[in-house]
Order: structure tokens, then sequence, then C-alpha cells
């Protein structure tokens, strides 16, 4: 602390916090240390050693994640995960909840995300040698920059190239390393689903936009039927429906007469034509019920837009959950190489931006510091 540079850190961090009022800043004397002349001027805590260690360990005792430092969301958004819950299990005594379920659900299953699958699609049709070991990221960032491909587009010319080829070459790509084992996310919302059938009340059905059969095999092992739906014209009848909304490609049998959203034509067709069967189901759920999503990222402009027709064109007053996970200063830090104090203030402004367009598309949050606390959430919403 006798150093100028310290000093100057200090006083960087006073003047933030009477600006910003973001933190507080609190000198703890320890023992009878000699304290510097600019760090005199603030009230002072005089403690011992021993006492600091103690109060360290009741923290890290009450929170084993301090040390990955979450960032605090407001205190509106961090609103009781208990009563979150609750409000989710009166939907699902009502035969109310939807589960929709997007790409994060069955990665654990090594089901490529799309950027993986676009990229190992480019290297089926075009790589002949040795494939490069190039990191997914900075292949699209080289097309991008110097061919002005967006990854829609980019998907568009694969989709052209391959011709009647394409489905065929998207199933080789999806199911190259899946296992149908193992995801304690999918035996969770298997379980709940399930559910309804010995009792009153239960999940309604299963929204997806991914490609794979994953929850088919999985409720089949379960011995409890579902149906894929794909088209419009298909019929359920009492077995439990899983819409893909953007498409179904099974792994063992011929690939059904259906659009993949996968690139950018079938993107505008979702906007083009509003009454395409996959919009009216979305519509009619987040209308009538109550939407649960799991594994979804809210990048999707139309699943953006149906939510916004659904709350500001039908007049829609449903409550609507997203499971989400609360970034860390440590990682996003490292990742940008910007300073951990101004990524903090960058989340910290993220955070409250998020909540706003969360309300307003009839979202709310149910926090987690990671995944893994996902199926222990699913399983309380079924408990009586």
């Amino acid at each position: 602390m006798s150093t100028d540079s310290f000093a100057d850190y200090i006083h960087g961090l006073y003047s933030n916090q009477e600006k910003t009022r973001l933190f507080q800043v609190q000198p703890v004397r320890l023992d009878d240390y000699i304290l510097p002349l600019y760090i005199l001027r603030s009230t002072i805590i005089s403690s011992t050693v021993e006492e600091i260690k103690s109060v360290i360990s009741e923290i890290i005792d009450v929170n084993p994640d301090y040390s990955h430092k979450h960032e605090p969301i407001s205190a509106d958004l961090k609103e009781s995960q208990d009563a979150v819950i609750e409000d989710l299990k009166r939907s699902y005594a009502r035969n109310e909840v939807i589960l929709y379920c997007g790409a994060g659900t069955s990665f654990n299953n090594g089901v490529p995300t799309w950027k993986e699958l676009l990229y190992n699609i480019f290297v089926d049709i075009y790589v002949t040698g040795p494939v490069p070991n190039i990191n997914i990221d900075t292949f699209y960032e080289t097309i991008d920059k110097n061919c002005g491909i967006s990854l829609p587009i980019l998907a568009r010319y694969l989709k052209n190239e391959l011709k009647d080829q394409f489905e065929a070459t998207v199933a080789k790509q999806l199911y190259k390393n899946i296992e149908y084992e193992g995801n304690d996310l999918i035996s969770a919302i298997i379980d709940l689903c399930k559910i309804q059938y010995k009792s009153v009340g239960g999940v309604k059905s299963i929204i997806t936009t991914n490609f794979d059969d994953i929850f088919e095999k999985n409720f089949q092992k379960e011995k409890y039927e579902a149906v894929p739906v794909y088209d419009n014209n298909q019929q359920t009848g009492n077995k439990f429906p899983i819409y893909h909304v953007h498409g179904y490609l099974p792994k063992d049998s011929n690939p059904p007469q259906c659009e993949l959203v996968f690139s950018e034509d079938a993107y505008h067709n979702q906007f083009y034509l509003p009454y395409k069967w996959q919009n009216l189901i979305q519509l009619d759920a987040f209308n009538h019920n109550t939407c649960l999503f799991i594994g979804v990222g809210f990048t999707d402009p139309n699943l953006r837009r149906l939510l916004d027709i659904s709350r500001n064109q039908c007049g829609s007053d449903r409550q609507h959950y997203i499971i989400r996970r609360v970034e860390t200063i440590n990682k996003l830090s490292s990742v940008s190489g910007f300073s951990e104090k101004d990524t903090r203030v960058f989340l910290q402004a993220l955070n409250r931006i998020q909540e706003e367009d969360a309300k307003k598309l009839g979202l709310k949050y149910i926090l987690v510091n990671s995944y893994s606390e996902i199926p222990q959430i699913l399983r309380r919403i079924g408990q009586d």
C-alpha cells in the first residue's frame, strides 16, 4: 500500500464509487497495521486477522460459488426462485405448462450446435484433404469478414449446393457423435412430462426447435408414447405431442417430408407466412399456456416476433419463464480482455437491459449458477 500505483488504484475505486454507486469500498484495519494517509480519510473497521478469517469462512460456507464471482442481478429480477416455482406448480396442476426446448437441452448428448453443424457440412462438401485444426469461431469470422457471408446465408448456400442430398447430409452430421442416454436434463424433462399419465395436471406438450429424435427415443425407453409433430395434418390422438417447429430428422428412418428451418430462406418463410402451422402452434402456446423455456438462447428473430405478437397484438397477459445461467465476471473478463472492473459495469448494465427486454416479452428469469441445477428445478415443479 506504500506504492503510488496502489494509491492511484484506491483513488480510482473511490471515484467510481462516488459516480456510480455500484459498490462500496470499506477499508478494514487488521490488528494494528499502519494505514497510509489516503485511506485514513474513510471510516475504518478495525478487526483482527482471525475475525476476518471467520467472516470469510461463513461466506464460503453459505455460497460455495463465491469464488467464481457471479455478478449480482437486480433485486427485482432476482425474484425468489421458490415463488416462481410455486407459480409453475400451479400451472402444472392445471395442465397448462408447455416446455419450450432449444439446442441446450441436447448439447450433452453430442448434438452439434448450429455453428458446428454448418462447419461440418462445409467440410463434408469441400474439404478433400486433412481437416485443418481451426477454431470454428475463427472460421466464421474469416468467412464473414472476407466474403460477407453470415451464418443464415452460408446455410442457404450449402443447402443450394447439396440440392436433394441436403436432408441426408444434415442427418449424417447431426447424428455423427450422438448418444441417447446419460443426460440428466433430458431424463428430468421426460419424468416431468410422463407424470400426467398418472395424476391430474402435468405438461401439456413439448415445443422444440431441435431436429433430432432424442426426446422420442427417451420417451420410448421409458415406455410412454409420444408422437413427433412436424406437419399440419398429423393427428396425435392420446399420445404426448412433441412439436418440431423447425423440422424433424429421425435417425433410423427416411427423413419425413417437412421443411427444415435451417437456412435464410426457411427463416424468411416463417416471417412471410404468418399462418404456417408452426407459428400458430407457438402463438397458441404463448396466448393460453405457461411456457418454460429450457436451453433457449433467445436470438431466434421469429420466436421474439411471436412473443411480441402474443403480448401486443393478441393482448395476452400470460406469464412465461426462462431458465438463465448467471454469467461470471472472470469468464467474460478473460474472453474480452477488459478489466474485471469494466466487465462488472458492463454486466450490470446488460442485466438491467435483459430484465427490461424479458418483461416486454412476458418473461421472468429463473436464475441458476450452473446448468446442472436445472433437473432439480424441474423435479420440484412436478412434486405434489
